[in-house]
Protein backbone atom coordinates (compact mmCIF):
# COMPACT_ATOMS: atom_id res chain seq x y z
CA UNK A 1 0.00 0.00 0.00
CA UNK A 2 1.54 3.32 -1.08
CA UNK A 3 -0.52 5.52 1.17
CA UNK A 4 -0.70 5.63 4.91
CA UNK A 5 -3.39 7.74 6.56
CA UNK A 6 -1.23 10.86 6.95
CA UNK A 7 -0.19 10.81 3.28
CA UNK A 8 -3.79 10.35 2.21
CA UNK A 9 -4.89 13.35 4.25
CA UNK A 10 -1.89 15.32 3.01
CA UNK A 11 -2.90 14.74 -0.62
CA UNK A 12 -6.49 15.57 0.22
CA UNK A 13 -5.47 18.81 1.95
CA UNK A 14 -3.33 19.83 -1.02
CA UNK A 15 -6.12 19.10 -3.46
CA UNK A 16 -8.45 21.13 -1.25
CA UNK A 17 -6.02 24.07 -1.39
CA UNK A 18 -5.59 23.83 -5.17
CA UNK A 19 -9.35 23.76 -5.70
CA UNK A 20 -9.89 26.91 -3.66
CA UNK A 21 -11.49 25.10 -0.75
CA UNK A 22 -13.82 22.81 -2.66
CA UNK A 23 -13.43 19.31 -1.21
CA UNK A 24 -13.55 16.59 -3.84
CA UNK A 25 -12.84 13.72 -1.51
CA UNK A 26 -15.96 11.78 -2.53
CA UNK A 27 -14.52 11.32 -6.01
CA UNK A 28 -11.20 9.89 -4.85
CA UNK A 29 -10.30 6.23 -4.50
CA UNK A 30 -7.35 6.88 -2.17
CA UNK A 31 -8.66 9.02 0.70
CA UNK A 32 -11.48 9.29 3.14
CA UNK A 33 -13.58 12.44 3.01
CA UNK A 34 -11.37 15.42 3.72
CA UNK A 35 -14.10 17.27 5.62
CA UNK A 36 -13.74 15.08 8.68
CA UNK A 37 -12.32 15.05 12.18
CA UNK A 38 -8.56 15.15 12.69
CA UNK A 39 -6.55 14.44 15.81
CA UNK A 40 -3.62 16.61 16.86
CA UNK A 41 -1.31 13.69 16.11
CA UNK A 42 -2.65 13.39 12.56
CA UNK A 43 -2.40 17.15 12.16
CA UNK A 44 1.26 17.07 13.17
CA UNK A 45 2.04 14.23 10.75
CA UNK A 46 0.38 16.01 7.83
CA UNK A 47 2.15 19.29 8.63
CA UNK A 48 5.50 17.49 8.79
CA UNK A 49 4.86 16.24 5.26
CA UNK A 50 3.81 19.73 4.19
CA UNK A 51 7.06 21.12 5.56
CA UNK A 52 9.15 18.61 3.60
CA UNK A 53 7.31 19.58 0.39
CA UNK A 54 7.56 23.33 1.09
CA UNK A 55 3.81 23.95 0.97
CA UNK A 56 3.34 24.51 4.70
CA UNK A 57 1.05 27.58 4.57
CA UNK A 58 -1.21 26.03 1.91
CA UNK A 59 -1.72 22.83 3.89
CA UNK A 60 -2.22 24.67 7.18
CA UNK A 61 -4.97 26.81 5.69
CA UNK A 62 -6.66 23.72 4.23
CA UNK A 63 -6.65 21.97 7.60
CA UNK A 64 -7.83 25.10 9.37
CA UNK A 65 -10.89 25.55 7.16
CA UNK A 66 -11.46 21.98 6.01
CA UNK A 67 -11.32 19.90 9.18
CA UNK A 68 -12.53 19.85 12.75
CA UNK A 69 -9.70 19.36 15.22
CA UNK A 70 -10.47 16.79 17.93
CA UNK A 71 -9.55 17.98 21.41
CA UNK A 72 -8.02 21.26 22.39
CA UNK A 73 -5.72 22.90 19.90
CA UNK A 74 -2.35 22.09 21.41
CA UNK A 75 0.93 23.97 21.49
CA UNK A 76 1.88 22.11 18.27
CA UNK A 77 -1.11 23.70 16.56
CA UNK A 78 -0.19 27.18 17.82
CA UNK A 79 3.39 26.73 16.67
CA UNK A 80 2.13 25.61 13.26
CA UNK A 81 -0.07 28.71 13.00
CA UNK A 82 2.86 30.99 13.79
CA UNK A 83 5.11 29.19 11.31
CA UNK A 84 2.52 29.33 8.51
CA UNK A 85 1.95 33.06 9.06
CA UNK A 86 5.69 33.72 9.16
CA UNK A 87 6.31 31.83 5.90
CA UNK A 88 3.45 33.58 4.11
CA UNK A 89 4.56 37.03 5.30
CA UNK A 90 8.17 36.27 4.42
CA UNK A 91 7.13 35.23 0.91
CA UNK A 92 5.12 38.43 0.44
CA UNK A 93 8.17 40.48 1.46
CA UNK A 94 10.44 38.47 -0.85
CA UNK A 95 8.06 38.90 -3.80
CA UNK A 96 7.83 42.66 -3.24
CA UNK A 97 11.63 42.93 -2.96
CA UNK A 98 12.14 40.90 -6.12
CA UNK A 99 9.75 43.10 -8.11
CA UNK A 100 11.55 46.18 -6.78
CA UNK A 101 14.90 44.69 -7.88
CA UNK A 102 13.46 43.75 -11.27
CA UNK A 103 12.29 47.31 -11.87
CA UNK A 104 15.73 48.56 -10.83
CA UNK A 105 17.34 46.28 -13.44
CA UNK A 106 14.88 47.48 -16.09
CA UNK A 107 15.89 51.09 -15.45
CA UNK A 108 19.48 50.01 -16.02
CA UNK A 109 18.50 48.63 -19.42
CA UNK A 110 18.86 45.02 -18.27
CA UNK A 111 16.20 42.51 -19.31
CA UNK A 112 16.76 39.06 -17.74
CA UNK A 113 14.48 36.08 -18.33
CA UNK A 114 12.64 35.12 -15.14
CA UNK A 115 12.33 31.35 -14.68
CA UNK A 116 10.04 29.46 -12.29
CA UNK A 117 9.69 31.28 -8.94
CA UNK A 118 7.32 34.19 -9.12
CA UNK A 119 5.98 32.99 -12.50
CA UNK A 120 4.85 29.72 -10.93
CA UNK A 121 3.56 31.35 -7.73
CA UNK A 122 1.30 33.55 -9.82
CA UNK A 123 -0.52 30.41 -11.02
CA UNK A 124 -1.95 29.78 -7.53
CA UNK A 125 -5.09 31.28 -6.02
CA UNK A 126 -3.04 32.65 -3.11
CA UNK A 127 0.53 33.06 -4.39
CA UNK A 128 2.12 33.94 -1.05
CA UNK A 129 0.99 30.63 0.42
CA UNK A 130 3.20 28.84 -2.14
CA UNK A 131 6.75 29.57 -0.87
CA UNK A 132 9.90 29.91 -2.98
CA UNK A 133 13.41 29.85 -1.57
CA UNK A 134 14.88 31.92 -4.42
CA UNK A 135 14.25 33.63 -7.74
CA UNK A 136 16.02 32.46 -10.90
CA UNK A 137 17.22 34.86 -13.59
CA UNK A 138 18.65 33.75 -16.94
CA UNK A 139 21.05 36.27 -18.49
CA UNK A 140 23.28 36.46 -21.59
CA UNK A 141 26.68 35.21 -20.49
CA UNK A 142 28.43 38.22 -22.04
CA UNK A 143 26.42 40.58 -19.83
CA UNK A 144 27.35 39.01 -16.50
CA UNK A 145 29.53 41.92 -15.36
CA UNK A 146 26.67 44.37 -16.00
CA UNK A 147 24.35 42.33 -13.78
CA UNK A 148 27.00 41.83 -11.13
CA UNK A 149 27.66 45.57 -10.90
CA UNK A 150 23.93 46.33 -10.84
CA UNK A 151 23.37 43.83 -8.03
CA UNK A 152 26.19 45.34 -5.98
CA UNK A 153 24.79 48.83 -6.53
CA UNK A 154 21.34 47.65 -5.45
CA UNK A 155 22.73 46.16 -2.24
CA UNK A 156 22.94 42.47 -3.10
CA UNK A 157 26.10 40.53 -2.32
CA UNK A 158 27.39 37.21 -3.68
CA UNK A 159 26.17 34.42 -1.40
CA UNK A 160 29.28 32.38 -2.31
CA UNK A 161 32.09 34.91 -2.86
CA UNK A 162 34.67 32.11 -3.21
CA UNK A 163 33.23 31.13 -6.61
CA UNK A 164 35.16 31.81 -9.80
CA UNK A 165 32.53 34.04 -11.42
CA UNK A 166 34.14 33.74 -14.84
CA UNK A 167 33.87 29.95 -14.85
CA UNK A 168 30.68 29.26 -12.90
CA UNK A 169 27.32 29.28 -14.67
CA UNK A 170 25.12 29.66 -11.58
CA UNK A 171 25.97 32.43 -9.13
CA UNK A 172 23.80 33.26 -6.09
CA UNK A 173 23.26 36.74 -4.65
CA UNK A 174 21.34 37.83 -1.59
CA UNK A 175 20.34 40.57 0.80
CA UNK A 176 18.17 40.30 3.89
CA UNK A 177 14.96 39.99 1.87
CA UNK A 178 15.64 38.08 -1.34
CA UNK A 179 17.88 35.31 -2.71
CA UNK A 180 18.69 35.40 -6.43
CA UNK A 181 20.31 32.71 -8.56
CA UNK A 182 21.87 34.20 -11.68
CA UNK A 183 22.12 31.67 -14.51
CA UNK A 184 24.28 32.00 -17.60
CA UNK A 185 22.73 28.78 -18.92
CA UNK A 186 19.40 27.16 -18.00
CA UNK A 187 21.25 24.02 -16.80
CA UNK A 188 24.83 23.44 -15.59
CA UNK A 189 26.71 22.76 -18.85
CA UNK A 190 29.40 20.74 -17.06
CA UNK A 191 26.87 18.11 -15.99
CA UNK A 192 27.20 14.94 -18.03
CA UNK A 193 23.76 13.84 -16.84
CA UNK A 194 21.71 16.87 -17.91
CA UNK A 195 24.03 19.56 -19.29
CA UNK A 196 22.91 18.55 -22.80
CA UNK A 197 19.43 19.92 -22.07
CA UNK A 198 20.80 23.39 -22.86
CA UNK A 199 20.66 22.54 -26.56
CA UNK A 200 16.89 23.05 -26.48
CA UNK A 201 17.29 26.62 -25.23
CA UNK A 202 20.01 27.93 -27.56
CA UNK A 203 17.54 30.37 -29.16
CA UNK A 204 15.54 31.15 -26.02
CA UNK A 205 16.30 34.88 -26.35
CA UNK A 206 14.28 34.88 -29.56
CA UNK A 207 11.32 33.30 -27.74
CA UNK A 208 10.52 35.68 -24.91
CA UNK A 209 7.19 36.93 -23.71
CA UNK A 210 5.93 39.33 -21.05
CA UNK A 211 3.56 38.60 -18.19
CA UNK A 212 2.24 41.10 -15.66
CA UNK A 213 2.59 40.27 -11.97
CA UNK A 214 1.23 42.72 -9.41
CA UNK A 215 1.21 45.35 -12.15
CA UNK A 216 4.88 44.83 -13.07
CA UNK A 217 5.73 43.58 -16.61
CA UNK A 218 8.04 40.55 -16.30
CA UNK A 219 10.07 39.01 -19.14
CA UNK A 220 10.02 35.23 -19.28
CA UNK A 221 10.22 32.42 -21.83
CA UNK A 222 7.27 31.95 -24.14
CA UNK A 223 4.76 29.36 -22.97
CA UNK A 224 6.13 26.38 -24.91
CA UNK A 225 9.71 27.06 -23.89
CA UNK A 226 8.86 27.74 -20.26
CA UNK A 227 6.74 24.62 -19.89
CA UNK A 228 9.49 22.50 -21.40
CA UNK A 229 11.96 24.17 -19.04
CA UNK A 230 9.73 23.23 -16.08
CA UNK A 231 9.57 19.64 -17.35
CA UNK A 232 13.36 19.52 -17.79
CA UNK A 233 13.77 20.99 -14.31
CA UNK A 234 11.65 18.16 -12.89
CA UNK A 235 13.63 15.65 -14.98
CA UNK A 236 16.91 17.06 -13.65
CA UNK A 237 15.80 16.76 -10.03
CA UNK A 238 14.50 13.23 -10.57
CA UNK A 239 18.05 12.32 -11.62
CA UNK A 240 19.36 13.88 -8.41
CA UNK A 241 17.31 13.12 -5.30
CA UNK A 242 13.73 13.42 -6.51
CA UNK A 243 10.87 15.86 -6.97
CA UNK A 244 8.13 17.07 -4.65
CA UNK A 245 4.39 17.30 -5.16
CA UNK A 246 4.66 21.08 -5.63
CA UNK A 247 6.60 20.57 -8.86
CA UNK A 248 3.69 18.47 -10.14
CA UNK A 249 1.12 21.15 -9.36
CA UNK A 250 3.35 23.88 -10.87
CA UNK A 251 3.53 21.99 -14.15
CA UNK A 252 -0.15 21.06 -14.33
CA UNK A 253 -1.34 24.55 -13.37
CA UNK A 254 0.95 26.08 -16.01
CA UNK A 255 -0.28 23.58 -18.59
CA UNK A 256 -3.93 24.31 -17.82
CA UNK A 257 -3.51 28.09 -17.87
CA UNK A 258 -1.70 28.21 -21.21
CA UNK A 259 -3.10 25.05 -22.78
CA UNK A 260 -4.16 26.77 -26.02
CA UNK A 261 -0.81 28.57 -26.43
CA UNK A 262 1.53 25.59 -26.07
CA UNK A 263 2.92 23.55 -28.98
CA UNK A 264 2.06 20.15 -27.51
CA UNK A 265 3.46 18.07 -30.37
CA UNK A 266 6.81 19.81 -29.97
CA UNK A 267 6.80 19.30 -26.19
CA UNK A 268 5.96 15.59 -26.51
CA UNK A 269 8.65 15.06 -29.18
CA UNK A 270 11.32 16.77 -27.07
CA UNK A 271 10.37 14.67 -24.05
CA UNK A 272 10.81 11.54 -26.16
CA UNK A 273 14.16 12.86 -27.41
CA UNK A 274 15.51 13.03 -23.84
CA UNK A 275 13.85 9.75 -22.77
CA UNK A 276 11.54 11.56 -20.36
CA UNK A 277 8.14 10.93 -21.99
CA UNK A 278 7.03 8.10 -19.69
CA UNK A 279 8.18 9.99 -16.60
CA UNK A 280 6.37 13.17 -17.67
CA UNK A 281 3.25 11.18 -18.56
CA UNK A 282 3.24 9.69 -15.05
CA UNK A 283 3.68 13.16 -13.61
CA UNK A 284 0.59 14.38 -15.48
CA UNK A 285 -1.30 11.25 -14.39
CA UNK A 286 -0.61 12.22 -10.76
CA UNK A 287 -2.04 15.66 -11.49
CA UNK A 288 -5.08 14.16 -13.16
CA UNK A 289 -5.86 11.53 -10.55
CA UNK A 290 -4.85 13.09 -7.23
CA UNK A 291 -4.68 16.87 -7.55
CA UNK A 292 -7.13 18.04 -10.21
CA UNK A 293 -9.62 15.17 -10.68
CA UNK A 294 -12.51 17.43 -11.70
CA UNK A 295 -10.68 20.04 -13.78
CA UNK A 296 -7.92 18.12 -15.57
CA UNK A 297 -8.28 18.84 -19.32
CA UNK A 298 -8.98 16.08 -21.83
CA UNK A 299 -6.31 17.58 -24.06
CA UNK A 300 -3.63 16.60 -21.53
CA UNK A 301 -5.07 13.11 -21.21
CA UNK A 302 -4.70 12.78 -24.99
CA UNK A 303 -1.21 14.32 -25.29
CA UNK A 304 0.29 12.16 -22.54
CA UNK A 305 -1.85 9.05 -23.02
CA UNK A 306 -2.39 8.95 -19.26
CA UNK A 307 -4.91 6.12 -19.45
CA UNK A 308 -2.03 3.69 -20.04
CA UNK A 309 0.34 5.12 -17.42
CA UNK A 310 1.14 3.57 -14.05
CA UNK A 311 1.95 6.52 -11.81
CA UNK A 312 2.12 4.74 -8.45
CA UNK A 313 5.88 4.14 -8.26
CA UNK A 314 6.58 7.78 -9.08
CA UNK A 315 3.99 9.02 -6.58
CA UNK A 316 5.52 6.88 -3.85
CA UNK A 317 8.96 8.35 -4.57
CA UNK A 318 7.51 11.88 -4.58
CA UNK A 319 5.69 11.50 -1.28
CA UNK A 320 8.73 9.92 0.35
CA UNK A 321 11.30 12.41 -0.86
CA UNK A 322 9.80 15.83 -0.21
CA UNK A 323 10.68 18.82 -2.36
CA UNK A 324 13.72 17.97 -4.51
CA UNK A 325 13.96 14.62 -2.70
CA UNK A 326 15.88 16.10 0.23
CA UNK A 327 13.77 14.64 3.02
CA UNK A 328 16.71 12.66 4.42
CA UNK A 329 20.48 12.55 4.34
CA UNK A 330 20.24 9.04 2.91
CA UNK A 331 18.45 10.30 -0.20
CA UNK A 332 20.98 13.09 -0.61
CA UNK A 333 23.82 10.57 -0.67
CA UNK A 334 21.86 8.26 -2.95
CA UNK A 335 21.93 10.89 -5.72
CA UNK A 336 25.49 9.83 -6.58
CA UNK A 337 24.18 6.50 -7.84
CA UNK A 338 21.31 7.93 -9.88
CA UNK A 339 23.37 10.69 -11.48
CA UNK A 340 26.20 8.36 -12.42
CA UNK A 341 23.78 5.81 -13.87
CA UNK A 342 22.35 8.50 -16.20
CA UNK A 343 25.82 9.82 -16.94
CA UNK A 344 27.05 6.35 -17.91
CA UNK A 345 24.20 5.86 -20.34
CA UNK A 346 24.56 9.28 -21.96
CA UNK A 347 28.32 9.04 -22.38
CA UNK A 348 28.23 5.40 -23.50
CA UNK A 349 30.61 4.40 -20.73
CA UNK A 350 30.15 1.52 -18.34
CA UNK A 351 31.93 2.91 -15.30
CA UNK A 352 31.14 1.50 -11.89
CA UNK A 353 28.56 3.61 -10.05
CA UNK A 354 30.03 2.27 -6.82
CA UNK A 355 33.47 3.62 -7.72
CA UNK A 356 31.93 6.90 -8.78
CA UNK A 357 30.20 7.12 -5.42
CA UNK A 358 33.44 6.52 -3.53
CA UNK A 359 35.44 8.80 -5.88
CA UNK A 360 33.08 11.63 -6.94
CA UNK A 361 33.93 13.89 -9.86
CA UNK A 362 35.84 17.16 -9.55
CA UNK A 363 32.66 19.18 -10.12
CA UNK A 364 31.01 17.52 -7.12
CA UNK A 365 34.06 17.54 -4.87
CA UNK A 366 34.85 21.23 -5.36
CA UNK A 367 31.52 22.10 -3.76
CA UNK A 368 32.69 20.46 -0.53
CA UNK A 369 36.40 21.30 -0.73
CA UNK A 370 36.67 24.91 -1.87
CA UNK A 371 40.48 24.72 -2.09
CA UNK A 372 40.10 22.32 -5.03
CA UNK A 373 38.98 25.24 -7.18
CA UNK A 374 42.52 26.62 -6.93
CA UNK A 375 44.39 23.31 -6.77
CA UNK A 376 42.45 20.75 -8.89
CA UNK A 377 45.49 18.46 -9.01
CA UNK A 378 44.85 17.70 -5.33
CA UNK A 379 41.59 15.89 -6.12
CA UNK A 380 43.06 12.49 -5.01
CA UNK A 381 43.94 14.08 -1.65
CA UNK A 382 40.35 15.26 -1.30
CA UNK A 383 39.14 11.73 -2.06
CA UNK A 384 41.40 10.33 0.67
CA UNK A 385 40.19 12.94 3.16
CA UNK A 386 36.57 12.18 2.28
CA UNK A 387 37.09 8.43 2.69
CA UNK A 388 38.91 8.87 6.02
CA UNK A 389 36.21 11.21 7.28
CA UNK A 390 33.45 8.91 6.10
CA UNK A 391 35.11 5.93 7.78
CA UNK A 392 35.67 7.64 11.11
CA UNK A 393 32.32 9.37 11.24
CA UNK A 394 30.10 6.75 9.68
CA UNK A 395 31.45 3.26 9.23
CA UNK A 396 32.90 2.93 12.73
CA UNK A 397 29.50 3.85 14.16
CA UNK A 398 26.99 1.10 13.54
CA UNK A 399 24.06 3.47 13.14
CA UNK A 400 25.88 5.59 10.58
CA UNK A 401 27.14 2.49 8.83
CA UNK A 402 23.56 1.41 8.37
CA UNK A 403 22.83 4.85 6.90
CA UNK A 404 25.51 4.32 4.26
CA UNK A 405 23.97 0.97 3.34
CA UNK A 406 20.51 2.57 3.27
CA UNK A 407 21.74 5.32 0.94
CA UNK A 408 23.02 2.66 -1.48
CA UNK A 409 19.71 0.82 -1.30
CA UNK A 410 17.72 4.00 -1.95
CA UNK A 411 19.99 4.82 -4.86
CA UNK A 412 19.52 1.37 -6.39
CA UNK A 413 15.74 1.62 -5.92
CA UNK A 414 15.68 5.00 -7.63
CA UNK A 415 17.80 3.71 -10.51
CA UNK A 416 15.18 0.95 -10.89
CA UNK A 417 12.49 3.67 -10.88
CA UNK A 418 14.22 5.42 -13.77
CA UNK A 419 14.42 2.13 -15.62
CA UNK A 420 10.70 1.60 -15.07
CA UNK A 421 9.96 4.93 -16.75
CA UNK A 422 12.52 4.17 -19.49
CA UNK A 423 14.84 7.05 -18.64
CA UNK A 424 17.50 4.34 -18.37
CA UNK A 425 17.83 1.18 -20.40
CA UNK A 426 18.31 -2.25 -18.87
CA UNK A 427 21.68 -3.16 -17.33
CA UNK A 428 24.50 -3.84 -19.72
CA UNK A 429 27.63 -5.96 -19.31
CA UNK A 430 30.29 -4.00 -17.43
CA UNK A 431 34.05 -3.77 -17.82
CA UNK A 432 36.58 -4.82 -15.19
CA UNK A 433 36.94 -2.84 -11.98
CA UNK A 434 40.64 -1.89 -12.53
CA UNK A 435 39.83 -0.47 -15.97
CA UNK A 436 36.86 1.43 -14.53
CA UNK A 437 39.08 2.93 -11.86
CA UNK A 438 41.80 3.97 -14.32
CA UNK A 439 39.21 5.55 -16.65
CA UNK A 440 37.65 7.36 -13.73
CA UNK A 441 41.02 8.74 -12.59
CA UNK A 442 41.69 9.93 -16.14
CA UNK A 443 38.28 11.53 -16.65
CA UNK A 444 38.16 13.32 -13.29
CA UNK A 445 41.77 14.46 -12.85
CA UNK A 446 43.76 14.57 -16.07
CA UNK A 447 41.01 15.71 -18.42
CA UNK A 448 40.18 18.60 -16.08
CA UNK A 449 43.86 19.62 -15.82
CA UNK A 450 44.17 19.57 -19.62
CA UNK A 451 41.05 21.73 -19.98
CA UNK A 452 42.36 24.19 -17.40
CA UNK A 453 45.74 24.33 -19.16
CA UNK A 454 44.05 25.19 -22.46
CA UNK A 455 42.08 28.00 -20.78
CA UNK A 456 45.23 29.42 -19.15
CA UNK A 457 47.04 29.51 -22.47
Amino acid sequence: MIYDKSRSKFLAAYRYALSGGQSTGNNSNIIDDFDSDMTISEFHQVMTLADSHHIYPMIFESLYFGTRMIGERSIKYKHALIKAEKLACGQAIMSAEFLKLYQFLSKKGLDPIVMKGIICRDLYLKPELRPSTDEDLLIPEAEFSKYHNAFIEYGLRPAMPQLDFAQEHEIPYRNSQVYIELHKKPFPPESKAYGDLNRFFMDVWEHKTTVEIYGVPITTMDNTYHLFFLLCHAYKHLMNCGIGIRIVSDIVLYSMKYIDQIEWDKIAKQCRDIKAYDFIAALYKIGEKYLFPETFPEMLVYVWNTADVNEKALLKDILTGGLYGTSSEDRLHSSNLTLYAVQNEKTGRQSSTLLMTVFPSYSKMKKRYSWLRKYPMLLPAAWLHRIASYSSNNVLRAREGHKAIKAMRIGNDRVALMRQYRILEENREGITVPKRFLRWIHSTVFSHLKARSRRDH
